[in-house]
């Protein structure tokens, strides 16, 4: 059992990074292209509709890591696609509704594991025909009932961070730049929790350098084990890369922790404000940074305070850490190495 959660953990991850990386690449280096250029509304919504089969990735994902066959991987793709949210019925036409709800996939992903290794050497010539329709009425079906619920769990979650913006300045700062450290590298999504609250102002900014911090404290300790290219799709695409090593080992969180606590102190020191649309990126895609740009026009002072905030302290504090962290047998550079 332990292995089939790992295994889906790591799809999960995976699939997430997969369908985000277009986007994080493209969407934020499009609003500079002018638009004169004719391939402009083409290419946004190719990004935009690989970013909208993040289920379908993440079923791919966990079906390669469980070495499934073609029907098992497909029938997968398809009920975790559906079960996850991502689509809706609106005045008689299926709709892509966002990219799904991340806890119902992993919910959905692990019931499909289960069920298709119990059952995989029972139908042998009938696979074709009973396989894709067990699992798509039943776990497609579940997925959609018990949608509300883990949409609950995002509601509440959002009610704490709301209730933590009543703070004073500070203590908010530093509670919410911990908080969204923690929602980007967990199966919440942070962007989701950032809209639903319409969090903006010096909370947005300190939910931006916060879930920033944990995408570059995180490559920092994963580029040993993991090369540089894997490390830098912690920054550009997501640090969700490590959701399976995070739930696995809580212990990596200690330096993202730690760092975030001292950015949520520079937030509010250099007044960072962002809205709700960016604050749950971080500086994947570089939505935060940019946005903190595009707000000062690019100004001297704004581009030494990105730079400060988004890039120097996360990296000055992990390097620190790491130090201390790895000396102490606390933590070691394979806690953060990535199976795929």
């Amino acid at each position: 059992m332990k292995l089939k959660i790992n295994n889906v953990l790591t799809g999960l991850s995976i699939g997430i990074v997969v369908a985000l990386m277009p986007s994080a690449v493209f969407m934020e280096v499009l609003k500079l292209v002018p638009n004169t250029f004719q391939l402009k509304d083409e290419i946004q919504l190719i990004v935009v509709v690989a970013q909208r089969l993040m289920s379908v990735c993440v079923g791919i994902c966990i079906a390669k890591q469980c070495h499934y066959s073609m029907i098992q991987a497909a029938s997968m793709s398809m009920v975790i696609f559906i079960g996850s949210g991502a689509i809706k019925l609106q005045q008689n036409t299926v709709v892509l509704n966002g990219t799904g709800d991340i806890i119902n996939m992993f919910i959905i992903g692990i019931l499909c594991v289960i069920v298709i290794d119990m059952i995989k050497d029972y139908f042998k010539a009938y696979t074709l025909l009973l396989l894709p329709t067990i699992l798509c009425v039943l776990f497609g079906l579940l997925g959609l009932m018990i949608l509300p619920f883990t949409k609950e769990v995002s509601r509440l979650i959002g009610e704490y961070i709301l209730f933590a913006t009543q703070f004073q300045p500070l203590l908010m700062s530093i509670l919410i730049s911990i908080s969204f450290a923690f929602l980007i590298v967990s199966p919440i999504s942070s962007v989701a929790i950032a809209m639903a609250i319409s969090i903006n102002g010096l909370a947005g900014g300190s939910a931006s350098v916060g879930a920033a911090t944990c995408g570059v404290v995180l490559a920092v300790f994963a580029i040993k084990s993991n090369g540089f290219s894997v490390a830098l799709a912690h920054i550009i695409a997501s640090p969700k890369l490590q959701l399976a090593n995070f739930v696995k080992k809580p212990k990596i969180f200690i330096p993202v922790f730690c760092v975030a606590l001292i950015n949520g102190v520079f937030a509010y020191l250099f007044n960072i404000n962002v809205n709700a649309i960016s604050a749950g990126f971080g500086v994947s895609g570089l939505v935060g940074p940019l946005h903190v740009l595009s707000n000062a026009k690019f100004s001297l002072t704004s581009i030494f305070i990105v730079i400060t905030t988004y890039f120097i302290v996360p990296i000055s504090g992990a390097l620190l850490l790491s130090k201390i962290l790895i000396n102490k047998k606390i933590i070691n550079d394979e806690d953060f190495k990535i199976q795929y």
